[in-house]
Order: C-alpha cells, then sequence, then structure tokens
C-alpha cells in the first residue's frame, strides 16, 4: 500500500512529503500507519511502531527525533479518533510510546521541551487511561526528586503543571499518594528562581481549587489536611 513512498529512517522527500518510517517499517502491520492529507494532497505519512523504534533507537539524531515528535503531535491533533482507537487497542504499545516519549523529554534541554510536553499531555487526556497518568506522575516525581535540581526540573514542574489542570481528579491523587513530592514542591518555594516559584504555585493552585466535593469522606477531609499542611509549611519557608 505504501511502496510508492521511500522508507526513510526521517525525512523529507522531494514532493514535501513527510515519513515517519524506520528500515524495519515492512516488518510492522499496516493498522500502525496513518497517513495523512493537507488540501488533499499526501502530506506525511507515519508509522507508530517507527516511532517507538526511532525514539528507542540512540544513534537517531535529537535533532531528527524532534521532527519525530512534531510529526507525532500533529497526527495526536488532527487523527486523535485513530490513534487512540489503535493505541487503547494494544496498550503494551501505549505504554511503551509514552515511556519513550518521557524519557526524550528529560534528555533535552530545558528550553526545547514545549512539544514533547504537548505530546504527552494530548496523548494521555485522549487515551484516559488512570494507570497511564499515574505511572507517568510517579515517573516524574521519581526523577525529579532524584535530580534534586530544581532549575532542572522546570520542565517536569510544568508537565506536572499541565496534567493537574487537564486531569483534575489527578489532583487527589498528587496529594494523598506522593507526599514527598509536596515536601520537595514546598521547599522549592524559597528556591532564588522566579520560574521555578512560579511552576510550583502553578501546581499548588490547582491543588487547592481542586473540587474536593468529588472525593466523598474520610478522603476529602485527609485531602484538604494535607493542602493546609503544605500552605503552612510554605508560610514557615517563606
Amino acid at each position: 500500500m505504501y511502496c510508492r513512498y521511500t522508507v526513510f529512517i526521517l525525512g523529507i522527500t522531494d514532493v514535501g512529503l513527510v515519513t515517519i518510517l524506520s528500515q524495519n517499517h515492512n516488518d510492522h502491520a499496516t493498522k500502525w500507519t496513518i497517513e495523512t492529507t493537507e488540501h488533499s494532497q499526501p502530506a506525511s505519512v507515519m508509522c507508530i511502531a517507527c516511532c517507538a523504534e526511532l525514539l528507542e533507537n540512540e544513534e537517531v539524531l535529537l535533532v531528527k527525533k524532534r521532527m519525530l515528535v512534531s510529526s507525532l503531535l500533529s497526527c495526536v491533533t488532527h487523527h486523535q479518533d485513530k490513534l487512540s482507537a489503535l493505541l487503547l487497542d494494544d496498550v503494551r504499545v501505549a505504554e511503551h510510546l509514552i515511556s519513550l516519549l518521557l524519557d526524550y523529554f528529560l534528555m533535552v534541554e530545558p528550553n526545547s521541551t514545549e512539544i514533547i510536553l504537548e505530546v504527552l499531555v494530548q496523548l494521555l487526556c485522549k487515551l484516559q487511561s488512570d494507570q497511564l497518568v499515574v505511572n507517568c506522575l510517579e515517573f516524574l516525581t521519581s526523577k525529579m526528586q532524584q535530580q534534586c535540581n530544581y532549575p532542572r526540573s522546570l520542565p517536569v514542574l510544568s508537565l506536572i503543571g499541565r496534567l493537574l489542570q487537564e486531569i483534575p481528579p489527578l489532583c487527589h491523587t498528587l496529594a494523598i499518594a506522593f507526599k514527598p513530592c509536596l515536601e520537595f514542591l514546598c521547599c522549592g518555594m524559597s528556591y532564588p528562581d522566579n520560574a521555578v516559584r512560579s511552576a510550583i504555585v502553578y501546581i499548588f493552585l490547582h491543588l487547592y481549587t481542586c473540587n474536593r466535593t468529588d472525593t466523598p469522606g474520610k478522603t476529602a477531609g485527609k485531602y484538604s489536611m494535607v493542602i493546609y499542611g503544605c500552605f503552612v509549611s510554605i508560610s514557615g519557608i517563606l
């Protein structure tokens, strides 16, 4: 079906057709290939299985991976139903792709993470998998605390803030199950960097404004006490 396209590791053909295909593309089932059009003309052909291979391949240059992620964002934006159906049909592929994107997210320079952040947020929102989101939050908070470097963790803080904004129930998970992370964030309020403090405030703003009535009984009370304790800690630091 796609034999008319030259198989690139990553590239653009002489007619402007963007290809996201690995050298092993012919080994992948055709269902993983998504073709996009612009103005009734072919614009790109992307194989999701190839995307995973290319992200995993350490020999592929970061600049080419950035091109891949940009195309993936376009695919997530314009073909969300097909992509979501594909990934939900095979959760292992979805988990692997998210994991690879997270690894790449932490690998690039902080000022180059915007597109990857958007891809992660949109994918996690569209897949609507609680387990995937919690796994992502666990990975991010663990890496952030291991680094113990607030400026370097700024992209992670931004991603957590966006996830809390787009998936409000995640506020309860962060507050109840990730207490060491909250303590780390509280301490960060004393760090002499406005960008770091702003990112942390953004997180606590969502925690504070989260609709606590969604969590009944004792859990709601525990949530309130955790958030109150955070603000007391921050007051003491400041």
